[in-house]
Protein backbone atom coordinates (compact mmCIF):
# COMPACT_ATOMS: atom_id res chain seq x y z
CA UNK A 1 0.00 0.00 0.00
CA UNK A 2 2.80 2.46 0.87
CA UNK A 3 4.67 1.53 -2.32
CA UNK A 4 1.69 2.65 -4.40
CA UNK A 5 1.22 5.82 -2.35
CA UNK A 6 4.69 6.98 -3.33
CA UNK A 7 3.83 6.51 -7.01
CA UNK A 8 0.25 7.85 -7.00
CA UNK A 9 -0.05 11.54 -6.24
CA UNK A 10 -3.15 13.02 -4.64
CA UNK A 11 -3.65 15.13 -7.78
CA UNK A 12 -3.69 11.96 -9.90
CA UNK A 13 -6.36 10.53 -7.61
CA UNK A 14 -8.37 13.74 -7.98
CA UNK A 15 -8.10 13.88 -11.78
CA UNK A 16 -8.81 10.19 -12.37
CA UNK A 17 -11.73 10.22 -9.91
CA UNK A 18 -13.20 13.32 -11.53
CA UNK A 19 -12.85 11.85 -15.03
CA UNK A 20 -14.41 8.49 -14.11
CA UNK A 21 -17.31 10.07 -12.23
CA UNK A 22 -17.92 12.70 -14.92
CA UNK A 23 -17.94 10.17 -17.77
CA UNK A 24 -20.31 7.90 -15.85
CA UNK A 25 -22.71 10.72 -15.02
CA UNK A 26 -22.63 12.15 -18.54
CA UNK A 27 -23.65 8.76 -19.96
CA UNK A 28 -26.59 8.70 -17.56
CA UNK A 29 -27.39 12.33 -18.39
CA UNK A 30 -27.56 11.54 -22.11
CA UNK A 31 -30.08 8.81 -21.35
CA UNK A 32 -32.28 11.29 -19.45
CA UNK A 33 -31.59 14.39 -21.58
CA UNK A 34 -32.23 17.27 -20.91
CA UNK A 35 -32.64 16.49 -17.19
CA UNK A 36 -34.72 14.83 -14.51
CA UNK A 37 -37.49 16.92 -12.99
CA UNK A 38 -39.32 16.37 -9.71
CA UNK A 39 -42.28 18.21 -8.22
CA UNK A 40 -39.81 20.67 -6.66
CA UNK A 41 -38.05 21.09 -10.00
CA UNK A 42 -41.17 22.42 -11.69
CA UNK A 43 -41.69 24.92 -8.88
CA UNK A 44 -38.05 26.09 -9.12
CA UNK A 45 -38.37 26.37 -12.89
CA UNK A 46 -41.57 28.39 -12.48
CA UNK A 47 -39.74 30.77 -10.17
CA UNK A 48 -36.73 30.91 -12.49
CA UNK A 49 -38.78 31.98 -15.50
CA UNK A 50 -40.87 34.38 -13.44
CA UNK A 51 -44.20 32.56 -13.60
CA UNK A 52 -44.16 32.01 -9.82
CA UNK A 53 -43.07 34.46 -7.13
CA UNK A 54 -39.83 33.91 -5.24
CA UNK A 55 -40.39 32.44 -1.79
CA UNK A 56 -38.44 31.02 1.11
CA UNK A 57 -39.51 27.52 0.08
CA UNK A 58 -36.55 27.39 -2.31
CA UNK A 59 -33.31 29.29 -1.73
CA UNK A 60 -33.35 32.44 -3.82
CA UNK A 61 -29.65 32.06 -4.67
CA UNK A 62 -30.31 28.59 -6.09
CA UNK A 63 -33.29 29.89 -8.07
CA UNK A 64 -31.11 32.69 -9.48
CA UNK A 65 -28.47 30.09 -10.40
CA UNK A 66 -31.10 28.08 -12.30
CA UNK A 67 -32.48 31.30 -13.84
CA UNK A 68 -29.09 32.20 -15.30
CA UNK A 69 -29.05 28.97 -17.32
CA UNK A 70 -32.73 28.99 -18.22
CA UNK A 71 -32.27 32.55 -19.52
CA UNK A 72 -29.56 31.29 -21.87
CA UNK A 73 -32.01 28.75 -23.24
CA UNK A 74 -34.72 31.37 -23.64
CA UNK A 75 -32.28 33.52 -25.65
CA UNK A 76 -32.27 30.82 -28.32
CA UNK A 77 -35.97 30.03 -27.84
CA UNK A 78 -35.20 26.63 -26.34
CA UNK A 79 -35.74 26.31 -22.61
CA UNK A 80 -34.56 22.69 -22.77
CA UNK A 81 -31.13 23.91 -23.90
CA UNK A 82 -30.90 26.13 -20.82
CA UNK A 83 -32.00 23.31 -18.54
CA UNK A 84 -29.48 20.94 -20.14
CA UNK A 85 -26.66 23.47 -19.66
CA UNK A 86 -27.71 23.87 -16.02
CA UNK A 87 -27.65 20.10 -15.60
CA UNK A 88 -24.16 19.88 -17.07
CA UNK A 89 -22.95 22.64 -14.71
CA UNK A 90 -24.45 20.79 -11.75
CA UNK A 91 -22.85 17.52 -12.90
CA UNK A 92 -19.46 19.27 -13.06
CA UNK A 93 -19.83 20.72 -9.55
CA UNK A 94 -21.13 17.47 -8.07
CA UNK A 95 -18.43 15.37 -9.76
CA UNK A 96 -15.67 17.74 -8.65
CA UNK A 97 -16.78 17.66 -5.01
CA UNK A 98 -17.12 13.87 -4.99
CA UNK A 99 -13.68 13.55 -6.61
CA UNK A 100 -12.27 15.91 -3.99
CA UNK A 101 -13.75 13.74 -1.23
CA UNK A 102 -12.03 10.69 -2.73
CA UNK A 103 -8.72 12.56 -2.82
CA UNK A 104 -9.32 13.70 0.77
CA UNK A 105 -9.85 10.10 1.90
CA UNK A 106 -6.70 9.06 0.01
CA UNK A 107 -4.74 11.84 1.75
CA UNK A 108 -5.90 10.51 5.13
CA UNK A 109 -4.16 7.21 4.41
CA UNK A 110 -7.21 5.04 3.77
CA UNK A 111 -6.32 1.86 1.87
CA UNK A 112 -6.27 1.99 -1.91
CA UNK A 113 -8.91 -0.73 -1.97
CA UNK A 114 -11.31 1.48 0.01
CA UNK A 115 -10.45 4.52 -2.12
CA UNK A 116 -11.17 2.51 -5.28
CA UNK A 117 -14.39 1.13 -3.76
CA UNK A 118 -15.54 4.69 -2.97
CA UNK A 119 -14.83 5.74 -6.54
CA UNK A 120 -16.80 2.78 -7.91
CA UNK A 121 -19.67 3.53 -5.52
CA UNK A 122 -19.83 7.22 -6.48
CA UNK A 123 -19.41 6.61 -10.20
CA UNK A 124 -21.75 3.68 -10.70
CA UNK A 125 -24.48 4.06 -8.09
CA UNK A 126 -27.63 4.96 -10.02
CA UNK A 127 -28.75 7.21 -7.17
CA UNK A 128 -25.67 9.42 -7.45
CA UNK A 129 -25.71 9.55 -11.24
CA UNK A 130 -29.37 10.55 -11.51
CA UNK A 131 -29.09 13.04 -8.65
CA UNK A 132 -26.13 14.69 -10.37
CA UNK A 133 -28.40 16.27 -12.99
CA UNK A 134 -31.77 16.44 -11.25
CA UNK A 135 -33.00 20.02 -10.95
CA UNK A 136 -33.23 19.92 -7.19
CA UNK A 137 -31.73 22.26 -4.62
CA UNK A 138 -30.71 19.36 -2.40
CA UNK A 139 -28.03 18.14 -4.81
CA UNK A 140 -25.83 21.22 -4.47
CA UNK A 141 -26.75 21.63 -0.81
CA UNK A 142 -25.58 18.08 -0.05
CA UNK A 143 -22.45 18.57 -2.17
CA UNK A 144 -21.39 21.70 -0.36
CA UNK A 145 -22.34 20.16 2.98
CA UNK A 146 -19.92 17.32 2.24
CA UNK A 147 -17.20 19.83 1.36
CA UNK A 148 -17.89 21.79 4.54
CA UNK A 149 -17.82 18.62 6.66
CA UNK A 150 -14.42 17.64 5.27
CA UNK A 151 -13.07 21.14 5.98
CA UNK A 152 -14.49 21.04 9.50
CA UNK A 153 -12.86 17.66 10.10
CA UNK A 154 -9.51 19.07 8.96
CA UNK A 155 -9.89 22.09 11.24
CA UNK A 156 -10.63 19.88 14.24
CA UNK A 157 -7.89 17.39 13.40
CA UNK A 158 -5.24 20.13 13.02
CA UNK A 159 -6.54 22.13 15.99
CA UNK A 160 -7.32 25.06 13.72
CA UNK A 161 -4.05 25.17 11.79
CA UNK A 162 -5.58 24.02 8.49
CA UNK A 163 -7.77 27.12 8.29
CA UNK A 164 -4.62 29.23 7.96
CA UNK A 165 -4.08 27.75 4.48
CA UNK A 166 -5.89 29.98 1.92
CA UNK A 167 -7.64 27.14 0.08
CA UNK A 168 -8.79 25.51 3.29
CA UNK A 169 -10.07 28.85 4.57
CA UNK A 170 -12.02 29.30 1.33
CA UNK A 171 -13.41 25.77 1.66
CA UNK A 172 -14.56 26.55 5.18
Amino acid sequence: NNLYREKISKNSVLIVSFAVILISYMISFLKHFPTVMTYDSYYILGQAIGDLPLSDWHPVLYTMFVRSFVSLGLLVNNINAGIAIFSIAQILIFSAILAYSIMWVYEKGVSLFCVAALLVYYAFSPVFSVLSFTVWKDVLFASFSLLYTLALFDIIQTKGKSILKPLKALQY
